[in-house]
């Protein structure tokens, strides 16, 4: 849980992002792809792969989550599961304070 989740969790961005409560929340998560559609390229299934999911459709905290190929990344085999699901949000975020 990243200081984000606990905002959105707490209703304090209401006004930015007006989620409706009760949401389950997760910006980010670490998983292993369990199957992928007929049209995905790049992922199969048991990728290990990481992403900062959509702002309009939160909820990586679930127990299986269904995501766009275009915003899943694999994990680097060098990072932990703990390490890389730190990176998603704050990539995302130093890519939009470059542009």
């Amino acid at each position: 849980m990243n200081p984000l989740d606990n905002l959105i969790a707490h209703g304090d961005l209401k006004l930015v992002v007006p989620y409706k409560l009760p949401q389950t929340v997760g910006n980010e998560f670490v998983g292993i792809v369990k199957r992928a559609g007929s049209a995905v390229k790049n992922f199969q299934a048991g990728d290990r792969v990481y992403a900062r999911t959509p702002l309009d459709n939160m909820g990586a905290f679930a127990e299986e989550i269904v995501i766009s190929e275009q915003a899943v990344a694999k994990v680097p085999a060098y990072l932990t599961d703990e390490e890389a699901a730190a990176v998603p949000l704050t990539a995302r975020t130093v890519k939009f304070l470059k542009a």
